[in-house]
């Protein structure tokens, strides 16, 4: 018979309290990195008409829990949604899922959002998952980087 660790109770008790939260830890950081774009260079967020969804520079499975609940975020809010991808190194056929989903929730809820730009990874990642047109702005057009 094993012996039971000491540490095991108390690391139960933080993951049934992200648990009860609904959030996973990283969340937090997602959000407060999007509120902190939308301050970028001294406006409050008070004064920045946009509601930035920072990519980060992963955009991976391990991400996408928290991008979603960012997406969501961003789709309860007024303004209209900026995405920037100008500083995503990696990417994965899931981050692209979420931010299809995203898309296609904005164009449900007939929310105009815009891109900041694309890195070359996130550009290439989309074009070979055939999803160009469906990522395209309705927004203000904004000029991108990379193949999309």
């Amino acid at each position: 018979m094993t012996k039971p660790r000491k540490n095991a109770p108390r690391k139960a008790g933080r993951a049934r309290r992200a648990a009860a939260d609904g959030m996973p830890a990283a969340t937090d950081a997602v959000v407060a990195a999007a509120e902190a774009a939308a301050t970028h260079e001294g406006t409050t967020a008070a004064q920045a008409p946009v509601t930035a969804l920072d990519l980060g520079s992963s955009c991976t499975l391990t991400d996408v829990a928290a991008l979603r609940v960012a997406c969501i975020a961003a789709l309860d809010c007024k303004d209209p949604p900026v995405i920037d991808g100008s500083f995503v190194e990696r990417v994965d056929a899931a981050g692209v899922q979420v931010l299809v989903g995203f898309t296609i929730d904005c164009m449900e809820r007939s929310i105009n959002f815009s891109w900041v730009g694309r890195s070359p990874q996130l550009a290439h990642a989309i074009h070979l998952l055939g999803v160009d047109a469906l990522l395209e702005s309705p927004g203000a057009a904004t000029p991108m980087g990379g193949m999309a």
